[in-house]
Parts: structure tokens; sequence; C-alpha cells
């Protein structure tokens, strides 16, 4: 038997003992695990520390601890870095996923097409924890080495650590970063309206003290320089950028935000989101629609200073919004109908499918 394998199976008994995992065909959605992500678990066990993203409180001590033991048994295949701190001095977190196959081992400085994801721009803990199952499965999963071989991921795990934090033991409903305004007794700028796209082209929001206040001029915001600065990074290599957000119903959404402008939307966003859609609703069972429309469309409204608009803006092919609104959808379901105990974790394994497809339909036109 493959080491792996007896590993894995050790692992999985040893853990059933102890009442912390059933026994399952799989561990951490894997169908085989990674060796180095196997070496990584039987750590965490001996330290009686949970050991999978779904087994966890997501909150930014938790992506920090979890970042730093794949950084020491996963490097081959993970990397993290940060250059950005936030007003109240918590890291901005630059994660790479990319294993070369062996016919690009000596091309390592070569261009390779990018999808940037990053999370959370408007707090809340779902995109976060949905971004970290994704990185899970990408690192710990065999079966996912061909996605990892000839695309580079790049992840921005927590673009809004401190709105996450504020939101988590205080104002469920905040959408903002927590930076002190100058000159007022307020507090945040809304990271989502922050980004120089036809970012005063919307109704000026003249309170501060108002959800969506864009702030005082375009990229006025560390977190907002963080992510504008990456996508600048990898602009000539980015093939899909998606930004991961808890509002409204879930989907995947193509520019534009701020108006219904439709004669520079490439016709291929538009059917690749109708690909990926359908992907996600026949892995998701159409328990709930997981729709795909403009960002306009599906607001209803204007919206300046979205960061897709400024990644469209810049050439980039692919650019969306995936939304996630696990905790209100919940809340809504459970008024008419029975939902399982697993509903979160299986709403993100057919999230993870749409990913899948990303990546297929990426590297058939790459």
């Amino acid at each position: 038997m493959d080491l792996n394998v007896e590993l894995l199976f050790l692992l999985i008994a040893v853990t059933t003992c102890v009442g912390e995992l059933p026994i399952t065909g799989t561990l951490c959605g894997c169908k085989m695990v990674r060796q180095c992500y196997v070496d990584m678990l039987v750590d965490l066990h001996e330290q009686d520390e949970a050991m999978c993203i779904d087994d966890v409180e997501v909150g930014t001590s938790t992506y920090m601890v979890y970042f730093k033991a794949l950084q020491k048994y996963c490097s081959s295949v993970f990397n993290v870095t940060s250059q950005y701190m936030t007003a109240e001095s918590r890291n901005l977190y630059e994660v790479t996923v990319y294993m070369p196959n062996e016919d690009n081992e000596d091309k390592k400085n070569e261009n390779v097409p990018v999808i940037l994801m990053e999370a959370g721009q408007t707090g809340g803990v779902e995109p976060l924890r949905l971004i970290l199952s994704f990185i899970e499965r990408l690192v710990a999963c065999e079966e996912n080495d061909n996605m990892i071989q000839n695309v580079r991921w790049v992840f921005l795990p927590c673009t809004n650590p401190d709105g996450l934090e504020y939101t988590r033991f205080d104002r469920p409903d905040w959408a903002k970063n927590t930076r002190k305004l100058e000159g007022s007794g307020s507090y945040g700028v809304a990271i989502s309206k922050n980004f120089d796209s036809h970012w005063n082209e919307c109704e000026k929001v003249k309170s501060m003290l108002d959800k969506y206040y864009p702030g005082p001029s375009p990229a006025s915001e560390i977190e907002t320089k963080f992510i504008r600065n990456t996508l600048l990074k990898y602009k000539d290599d980015i093939k899909a950028y998606l930004s991961l957000r808890r509002e409204g119903q879930h989907g995947l959404l193509y520019p534009h935000a701020f108006s219904d402008k439709t004669d520079d939307v490439d016709p291929r966003q538009v059917k690749i989101a109708e690909l990926i859609s359908l992907k996600v609703n026949q892995r998701g069972g159409g328990l709930q629609a997981f729709v795909n429309d403009s960002i306009y469309r599906i607001n209803n409204k204007p919206m300046c200073g979205n960061s897709v608009d400024y990644a469209h803006a810049q050439g980039i092919q692919l650019p969306y919004e995936l939304r996630v609104g696990f905790e209100k959808d919940l809340e809504i379901l459970k008024t008419f109908q029975t939902v399982s105990a697993n509903h979160d974790a299986a709403l993100r394994a057919s999230y993870f499918s749409g990913i899948r497809e990303l990546h297929a339909l990426v590297t058939a036109h790459a």
C-alpha cells in the first residue's frame, strides 16, 4: 500500500478514536491527501488543533496559524508574503499556490497564467472561509494537481481584516474598514466603493457614517492599494479575477457596476459566467439558485468605485464578483424548508466545482 494511503488511513483511525473525525472516504475535502499535508495534519492532531477548515472558527488568528503551518510543511506548492498592514496593524497577506509540472520545472521564472482571487472587502466570515477552503483543496488534494501545474493561483484571503473582526464581535452588518476618519468622529470607508473606476460618477454619499461611504478620494485606503497593486503586479498574466463578497444573492457577476453599459463587455465574460453558474447549480442540487448577470442589474442601481470595474478597465479578461450569502440565505431557507447540517460544506463544494470549471476554461484558451 502507498505510504500516503497508509498514513491517511492511520490518521483517520486515530482521530476517529478520539471522536474528532468520522470515518469517511475523504479528509478535508480530498480523495487523496498530499504527503506534506498529511504531515501537517498529524502535527496539528498531536497539538490538539482542529485540522480542516470546515472544523475551525475562522478569524484573523486562524488564517495566520494556518498559513504558517502551510509554509512550514508545503512550501513546494505554497507561499505567503505580507508587505501591507491595516490601520489596526493587521497584516494583508498574498498567497500563491503553484506547482510546475516536470516540463515547466526549468521555466519557473517565465510567465504563467494567473487566476487571482480576493475575499472580504465588505467584511464577514463566509468569503474568508470560502477562499480558505479553495486554498485547502488546491494545496491538500493530489487529485487537483493539474489545477496548480499550469496556473499560478494568487489569493488575497482577507482584504479587510479590521472589518472582519468588527463584524465577528460587534456589528454584523458592517461593510467598511475601521480607519478613523480625519476631522470627524467617524470610522470606516467602504473598500468595495474606493477604487479609481468611475469613482465620482455616482450620487455623492455625504455622510461618513453611511454604510457605503466611498472615502475622501479613490484609493484612499491601504486595503484598496493592496488589491490594486496586486492586480497591477500580475496584470500581464492574469486570466481571471474574482472578488468574493457576502452581499446580495449568491452568483457570479460581470461588469459593469457603475451603469448598464454593455458595449465594451466581452461576450466571453458573459458566456463563461453562464457556464460556471451551470456547473455550480448542477453540483449544488438547485437548493439555492446561483445566478449570473451584470453587477449593475443585480444591484438595480449604480455602484461606483468597484474593483471588478477597475480590473476590467485594466484589460483583465475575466473579472467577476463571486457573491456568497450563506448566513442570510440560510435564515430565509429555514423559514420554509429543512436545511441539512452540512449545507454550508456542500455549498462550498459546489463553488469549488465552479472554480474547477473556471480553471478548465482559462487553460483551454491560454
